[in-house]
């Protein structure tokens, strides 16, 4: 009896062991009851054995060239290689489309248990998402692979493309060089998400693109209403001839943290461009604990908002940007650009950024026609070759709805420079419905011509704490009580204000 007991008690372990080994959890926590497949081995196409397979069968590709376009067909199933993180088994594991239509798609109505992971997906050729085209409330997870050297046409997405209701997960992969084949295309060179997709893209890289209309799009116009979540990505090095180098969101909505966005190009003019962002079509983001460095665009050289969109920036670091060239009229908002929006600008350090238009300005922050709030930053060494060097505020004549409150930034050794009308080194308030400025230190800001510190035009109203107006004169240091100033000056040393001028108090 004892014999049997312990009998019993072994194959009682080993039935756990199998079922335990058929049951494994992957990273992303969806549980597989598996059929291992293995291609070449088994099949002879990667698309064959999807064929063959059931739910939550695991398929495993060994290194090869595989010169096939394929379609998961509705099966949760795992498609990867050996080694889905060791890189050189990605880049030796590669599905060639053969710029033959896309080289994957999963539009089928597949669920979380559809697993893409650790290939080479090049070669597709499609006017949607020439590599992988998502569709159909689809939701699998693409992870480790290497999506590059695909080209799409008119409708987007060269390396993927998202639609119809598609929540799916992008993680670990590099987007590289992917092609947008027509300079009308819609958006997205690396990754396409509309109509009401609900997408995740976490730890990814997105370099070396050069096209049109963004590297990461999400939402096609003002009722897109998707909803992205982009995070710790890498997106870097990208160029846009018409719009933003980086992330473009039109009419959707989209968390953006904790990504270093560096060295991409603009093109194009106004909200349009951003080399970094482009907000608009109603959009409404969150973007926080971004490093947003060294981007350029014809205008507005980083983050720009607009479109009637709603916009947070918080906890950024946005340094070394810049927009426009020297000497010319484009060039807008280095740092910062809103336009016909709502913004809150908080606790940022916004830095060496500079615009370079020799008739507006903003080289940290530049407003136009929208409500703002900017609060508790650092904005320091920004450059305006006309006005606003540190932030620019203006509307156009007496209809402006600019609508302003400036309070508890350090502004320091901003400069209005490069033109015999540059003023407002620290701000340039000019024209809008009301400003409120207070609790800002401004030292060591200069302007060209008036006002180093603060450089107001007249007829704007100007309010400090508990929404006093200021006295209109122009200030020495001590008098005017709602900031703190410290060495700002001005280039025409006849004229008193060099803290705070306004016009209409010239002397």
């Amino acid at each position: 009896m004892r014999n049997l007991f312990y009998l019993t008690m072994v194959m009682a372990l080993i039935t756990m062991l199998l079922f335990s080994w058929a049951c494994e959890k992957d990273d992303d926590g969806v549980t597989n009851e598996s059929t291992a497949l293995v291609v070449p081995d088994d099949f002879g196409s990667i698309q064959e054995a999807i064929d063959a397979s059931e739910n939550e069968d695991i398929i495993t590709v060994k290194p090869g060239v595989y010169r096939e376009n394929i379609n998961f067909n509705g099966k949760e199933v795992t498609v990867q290689s050996t080694n889905p993180e060791d890189n050189e088994v990605v880049e030796s594991t590669i599905i060639d489309g053969q710029e033959n239509d896309c080289v994957v798609k999963i539009e089928n109505g597949e669920g979380e248990g559809t697993v893409l992971s650790g290939f080479t997906i090049k070669n597709g050729s499609a006017r949607d998402g020439a590599g992988i085209y998502i569709d159909n409330y689809s939701s699998p997870t693409i992870k480790y692979n290497i999506i590059t050297e695909n080209i799409c046409g008119r409708g987007g997405g060269g390396g993927a493309f998202v639609t119809n209701g598609s929540s799916p997960k992008f993680k670990y992969n590099i987007f590289d060089n992917n092609i947008n084949g027509r300079t009308t295309s819609r958006s997205g060179l690396g990754l396409f998400v509309r109509n009401e997709s609900d997408v995740e893209i976490i730890d990814n890289e997105f370099i070396n693109h050069d096209g049109c209309r963004g590297v990461i799009a999400i939402g096609l116009g003002s009722d897109d209403n998707s909803n992205a979540t982009i995070s710790n990505n890498k997106i870097e090095d990208n160029i846009s001839e018409y719009g933003t180098g980086g992330i473009a969101v039109n009419g959707s909505t989209a968390t953006i943290s904790e990504n270093i966005i560096n060295n991409n190009t603009g093109g194009g003019s106004g909200v349009d461009a951003g080399g970094a962002f482009s907000i608009r079509s109603e959009a409404n983001v969150d973007i926080t604990d971004n490093e947003i460095t060294d981007n350029w665009a014809t205008n507005a050289g980083a983050v720009a908002v607009g479109g009637e969109s709603v916009a947070t920036i918080t906890n950024n670091i946005i340094s070394g940007n810049s927009s426009g060239e020297e000497g010319t009229l484009n060039g807008t908002g280095g740092g910062v650009f809103i336009d016909d929006a709502t913004a809150t600008i908080s606790s940022n350090s916004i830095t060496n950024n500079t615009a370079w238009n020799t008739n507006t300005g903003g080289g940290g922050i530049y407003v136009r026609n929208s409500v703002v709030t900017i609060e508790n930053n650092d904005i320091e060494n920004n450059r305006a070759t006309r006005s606003g060097g540190g932030i620019y505020l203006r509307g156009h004549g007496t209809t402006s709805t600019l609508d302003a409150t400036v309070i508890n930034n350090n502004i320091a050794g901003n400069e209005s420079k490069g033109h015999r009308s540059a003023n407002g080194g620290g701000i340039n308030i000019g024209f809008i419905q009301s400003a409120t400025v207070y609790g800002n230190t401004l030292t060591d800001n200069y302007a060209e011509q008036y006002g180093g510190g603060i450089y107001i035009d007249e007829g704007t109203p100007i309010f400090g704490e508990n929404n006093v107006e200021w006295n209109r004169m122009n200030y020495p240091p001590e008098t005017e009580i709602y900031n703190n100033y410290d060495n700002n000056t001005h280039g025409d040393d006849e004229f008193h204000g060099a803290h705070v001028f306004f016009t209409d108090f010239s002397k």
